[in-house]
């Protein structure tokens, strides 16, 4: 009977969620990427205080080495400042550490890509599972995280060349934005420029 019946889902519906569900895979692979570079960061920091810390006891040693009637002040003042500068340098880089841990912007990609360290994600089959249509850009700065986010999902991560994924993107932009790419020739650098651009 009708009553029995799980409700369906609309195909609108299900679209919807498969972008969401695409967007939010992006942002935890982003969230992963961005607790490695932590790490990464962390790891450098602890080596760093290693540094220090052997530097402050080869300091320490030298001071107790001084002989009793050698000015004193002076040589406690030059470890001083030298920790004192030690631990200048450490908050430093936890200062750094700290604001390089905020969450990247959806199009932060852009810039890894460029600088050679993303690949696209290239899936098994080279259609998107994302079933929407890639819209005209024109430059609308309210536009531009939710478009880039689905031109990635739908045209970047595919398996297309870069000079397909260059042309494709030509065909979804108009006003200034086309004319910051046109010229630009063909190839992965061409196509890289083109989305650093943007």
């Amino acid at each position: 009977t009708a009553g029995n019946r799980a409700p369906s889902i609309s195909a609108s519906e299900q679209n919807r969620q498969e972008v969401e569900r695409k967007l939010a895979q992006q942002r935890a692979d982003a969230a992963v990427l961005q607790a490695d570079e932590a790490r990464h960061q962390a790891n450098e920091a602890s080596h760093r205080a290693d540094q220090a810390r052997r530097e402050a006891t080869a300091a320490q040693q030298a001071l107790q080495e001084l002989d009793v009637d050698e000015d004193r002040a002076s040589a406690v003042t030059h470890v001083s400042q030298r920790l004192s500068q030690l631990g200048q340098d450490w908050r430093q880089n936890q200062r750094r550490l700290n604001s390089s841990t905020s969450p990247a912007a959806p199009d932060e990609w852009i810039d890894r890509y460029a600088a050679g360290q993303l690949k696209p994600n290239v899936t098994a089959s080279s259609r998107s599972s994302v079933k929407r249509e890639l819209e005209i850009y024109s430059g609308k700065s309210l536009d531009w995280f939710e478009w880039i986010d689905l031109y990635r999902a739908l045209v970047h991560d595919s398996g297309k060349s870069a000079g397909e994924k260059l042309a494709i993107l030509k065909r979804h932009l108009k006003g200034d934005c086309l004319n910051l790419v046109q010229g630009l020739g063909g190839g992965e650098s061409a196509y890289i420029e083109a989305l650093v651009r943007l």
